[in-house]
């Protein structure tokens, strides 16, 4: 699984890097939305695919939302006038909560107990409801704002559409598809 996403993210930078992403005819929440639903489709019909990012267990999916510290940068860019405040306060603080909750999750052991399920439950579900708020916001603010559409075709943020929120919802999913299996 490492090789594909490495590719993914060269491909993520390189578009970004020449400029391409500026000149997409959608916008950067429709281009995440879309990149996410090849990922979930690529997921759901390939059994070896799926299996594979199972492979590791859920510790790996779940450090993958570390990724969701960016909601610092979120809060920073809106401090600095640059990211709209309605944007970035809750997306920001969602992420950083989400990103937090998956340390926590880490450092247990046990991942077969009980308890340790109901934990990833409620914080995957929690996770997949903050993210397709952020995706929704995001959606909002682009159709009302040129410039934020420009922010996020631009490096670093443009690896949030075109790479993390992808996974980081394929990862949710997975992680849904892994606690079934438990239970079953």
């Amino acid at each position: 699984m490492l090789i594909p996403l490495l590719v993914w993210l060269i491909v993520a930078l390189l578009l970004a890097l020449t400029g391409t992403l500026h000149k997409v005819p959608v916008s950067m929440p429709v281009v995440g939305v879309s990149l996410t639903a090849a990922l979930l489709i690529v997921l759901a019909l390939s059994a070896p695919v799926r299996q594979r990012a199972l492979a590791g267990g859920p510790r790996p999916l779940v450090a993958f939302h570390l990724t969701r510290f960016v909601g610092f940068y979120f809060l920073w860019l809106s401090s600095l006038g640059v990211l709209a405040r309605n944007f970035a306060v809750p997306a920001g603080w969602g992420d950083v909560i989400i990103a937090a909750w998956a340390v926590a999750l880490l450092l247990m052991h046990d991942w077969s107990a009980r308890e340790m399920r109901l934990a990833v439950l409620l914080w995957n579900a929690f996770g997949l409801f903050d993210i397709l708020l952020v995706m929704a916001l995001a959606a909002r603010q682009a159709s009302i704002d040129p410039g934020f559409r420009n922010g996020f075709a631009s490096l670093p943020l443009s690896l949030l559409p075109t790479f993390i929120v992808p996974i980081v919802i394929a990862s949710h999913v997975l992680l849904f598809v892994w606690l079934a299996n438990r239970r079953a």
